[in-house]
């Protein structure tokens, strides 16, 4: 259909959409270049004038297909509209003027006459649909061995040679590395003029291209929030993607509540108060991403290893995904997310509620028998044992109305219906004790269905053995 158009190669495309009332279609065009195709890719009939009801407003979406979210943009538009004359048909881009011979023709037309949307150098980048789109380096995919340049603006993070970086991990050594996941290794090192920082090496990352890259570079730079980590470098060579961000003492939240080694850090230490103030933290940062940017920021990746904490013990949310593939761990996903690959701010905050629940109880997303904390809590919460659910490592050192005021926040932000879920700035609220969460008395049940469809697709919560997250019944599941 897309006519040897790679509609997720990262590079501009032009668009043409024209309907003719004498024939009742409307055709669609693309394309690399600026005169349109001798063919459409897509033909389909319809009679326009049936539709069209005096003011109209012409807008457009992107289909978000079965994989995840959009993420195109479009760059520029352009709308015209000529009498029913063949003669006058529009060809190709770069007229200026809409050719109507008196003003009532004009209206006249947008209801019986040709109508042509020109639709003008689609980008995808990375969650350009929620960010700035200046700082744009490149048209096209890398090849092999090609480094591309740094975005301009010198409060952007610098970027490095491979060679600088393999140096200063003396090769990628393993007794460096200081974290490890599925998706990358981080290294602790110094370097120069920069002090102690911290090496995230991300793994088979594959030819994303250089435009997607400088996207994720730029967003991630113009981020400045304190409780957001601050990406200061980068690399990205032969299809290797590195990035350098503030090295901090004390590692990711997980290992403050789940390790009980020898080495591991004191969690009795961990206090009441000191979760408080990180989730207070990081909810913040999300308001900021949601609420105080340009365009609001899907985070994608909340979750208790990826918070990690400085010297004293303040937040830092680590990055956001870097596609809509590279979502984070089932057991933090929402419901409606599992079955429609569509990230929103609500989608968000169920990730977030599963943090909330993890700080409060000391318990992973999932434990070793595969029950989930936040079936765990709606269990004791409809039993009217919620305090029960406090982290034993806090010796009981808490106040216990704030403690079940910190177990609500969670059960609402994972709240089964993400219309019932607050936003971040209540959250925050909620956190600061200003507004308080309104439960029901069991988990509730929600029926998930396709769109325009009777079929039901899941059931989320209640007692029909689906689990939290609303996927169906899996290991992950409680028996």
């Amino acid at each position: 259909m897309t006519n040897g158009i790679d509609l997720k190669g990262g590079k501009m495309i032009y668009a043409w959409v024209e309907y003719k009332n004498n024939e009742k279609a409307i055709r669609v065009w693309v394309g690399y270049e600026k005169v349109k195709p001798d063919s459409p890719v897509l033909v389909a009939p319809i009679d326009l004038s049936k539709r069209f009801n005096g003011l109209m407003y012409v807008g457009f979406t992107a289909s978000n297909g079965i994989k995840g979210s959009s993420v195109h943009l479009i760059h520029s538009w352009e709308f015209k509209t000529v009498e029913n004359d063949p003669v006058n048909e529009l060809e190709e881009l770069g007229s200026d003027t809409c050719q109507a011979k008196s003003p009532f023709k004009l209206a006249l037309g947008l209801f019986i006459v040709n109508m042509v949307l020109v639709l003008s150098f689609c980008l995808l980048g990375l969650y350009v649909c929620w960010s700035k789109t200046r700082g744009r380096t490149g048209s096209g995919l890398t090849r092999p061995g090609l480094i591309i340049s740094e975005p301009d603006g010198n409060s952007r993070p610098r970027r490095l040679k491979y060679s600088e970086i393999r140096l200063a991990t003396r090769g990628f050594n393993r007794n460096m590395i200081i974290g490890e996941g599925s998706k990358s290794t981080v290294y602790g090192t110094t370097l120069p003029n920069t002090g102690n920082v911290a090496v995230k090496r991300i793994n088979k990352i594959g030819p994303i291209g250089s435009q997607f890259v400088t996207e994720f570079v730029t967003i991630a730079g113009e981020m400045r929030h304190k409780n957001l980590i601050n990406l200061n470098s980068w690399c990205y060579e032969n299809n290797e993607l590195i990035l350098v961000y503030d090295y901090m003492t004390n590692g990711s939240l997980d290992k403050h509540l789940h390790t009980r080694t020898a080495n591991a850090v004191n969690t009795v230490k961990f206090s009441f108060e000191s979760r408080l103030n990180v989730l207070i933290g990081v909810a913040n940062a999300l308001v900021y991403l949601h609420d105080e940017l340009d365009r609001p920021v899907i985070h994608r990746n909340v979750k208790t290893s990826n918070i990690l904490l400085d010297a004293n013990l303040a937040p830092k949310l680590g990055f956001f995904e870097m596609t809509s593939r590279d979502v984070t761990l089932t057991s933090y996903l929402a419901p409606e997310y599992v079955y429609s690959r569509v990230a929103t701010v609500k989608t968000d905050v169920y990730s977030f509620g599963v943090v909330v629940l993890e700080v409060a109880t000391g318990r992973r997303a999932v434990d070793e028998a595969g029950v989930t904390v936040v079936d765990w809590v709606w269990d004791l919460w409809e039993e009217k044992r919620l305090v029960d659910c406090g982290d034993s490592n806090l010796f009981g050192e808490f106040n216990r109305i704030d403690m079940e005021l910190m177990l609500m926040i969670g059960l609402i932000c994972v709240h089964p219906n993400y219309e019932m879920r607050p936003v971040m700035k209540d959250v925050v609220k909620m956190l600061r004790g200003e507004i308080v969460p309104d439960l029901p008395d069991v988990k509730p049940t929600v029926l998930i269905t396709a769109e325009k469809s009777p079929e039901v697709v899941v059931v989320c919560g209640g007692e029909d053995g689906v689990s939290a997250w609303g996927t169906p019944k899996s290991h992950f599941s409680k028996m």
